[in-house]
C-alpha cells in the first residue's frame, strides 16, 4: 500500500511505524501544494523540504519505506535524493525537458535519481506527456522514455502508467483547479490499454533499447529499487 500524501502524523514522526506495520510500504512527502514537509509542484515558491521533512526522509529510511518523489516540488525532490541514504522513486511523472509540466521533473533532478539509484517511472497522463491543447500519441510517451534512457540509463526508468479512469465528477473538477498540473478534462489517454501498452514496449526497440532493458523498464528496475528499500 501507498500514500499519496504524508499519512496524518502531523510531527510525531513515530507513529509512521503504526502505517508501516498496516503494510504501507511507499509514501509521497508532498501532494502538489506545500505540507508541513516540503513545497509540491504546484507550490510557486519551490522553497524544498522543510526541517522536519528531512527528518521525514530519515524516518523513512529508518522503517525502509519507499520514498515517492511524483509530486513534490523541484527543489523538495532534490532535497529528498540528497538526504536519503535509500534509492528513491518517482512512481508516475515525466520529463520536464519534453514537457513542462508543472510536474515533471527537470534534467538536474533525473540526473540527481540516477545517481541515487532511484527509479522514473514514465506515466501516460496526457497534460504530462503533451501541454494542454496538444493531443498525445503513444510517440509523445515514447519521447519522454528516450529522454529519461539517455539522461539517467535504462536501468532507472520503468513504468508509472497513473490511469485514471471512472472517478466520480467531483474527483475530476478537483483536479481541475490544479490546471498547470492537470491540463484540461476531458484527457485521451495515448496508452489506454494492456494491448496499447505491450505495443508500446515493443516500439522501444527504436530508440534502441534491448529486449532485457525493456523488461527492466517494465518490471525488473522498480522491482530492483523495492527490494533495495524494503530489504
Amino acid at each position: 500500500m501507498g500514500y499519496q500524501n504524508v499519512p496524518g502524523v502531523e510531527r510525531d514522526l513515530n507513529l509512521l511505524r503504526l502505517f508501516h506495520d498496516a503494510g504501507v510500504r511507499v509514501i509521497q512527502i508532498a501532494h502538489n501544494i506545500r505540507n508541513l514537509y516540503g513545497d509540491g509542484c504546484a507550490e510557486p515558491a519551490n522553497a524544498g523540504l522543510s526541517s522536519l521533512g528531512l527528518e521525514m526522509v530519515a524516518a523513512l529510511n529508518e522503517l525502509r519505506i519507499v520514498i515517492d518523489l511524483s509530486h513534490v516540488g523541484d527543489r523538495s525532490g532534490l532535497d529528498a535524493v540528497q538526504a536519503s541514504r535509500q534509492p528513491v522513486a518517482v512512481t508516475h511523472a515525466n520529463a520536464y525537458a519534453v514537457c513542462p509540466n508543472a510536474r515533471n521533473k527537470s534534467d538536474a533532478l533525473l540526473d540527481a535519481l540516477a545517481a541515487n539509484g532511484g527509479v522514473l517511472g514514465v506515466t501516460y497522463l496526457p497534460p504530462l506527456v503533451r501541454m494542454p491543447g496538444q493531443t498525445p500519441t503513444a510517440a509523445d510517451v515514447v519521447a519522454h522514455f528516450d529522454h529519461a534512457v539517455r539522461r539517467m540509463g535504462a536501468e532507472h526508468v520503468g513504468i508509472g502508467s497513473d490511469f485514471i479512469t471512472g472517478q466520480p465528477p467531483e474527483r475530476y473538477q478537483e483536479f481541475m483547479k490544479k490546471p498547470e498540473v492537470y491540463g484540461t478534462w476531458p484527457w485521451r489517454y495515448p496508452v489506454d490499454s494492456l494491448e496499447a501498452q505491450q505495443e508500446l514496449l515493443a516500439s522501444l526497440e527504436t530508440i534502441g533499447l534491448s529486449r532485457a532493458q525493456i523488461e527492466g523498464i517494465a518490471r525488473d528496475n522498480f522491482m530492483r529499487l523495492f527490494r533495495t528499500v524494503m530489504g
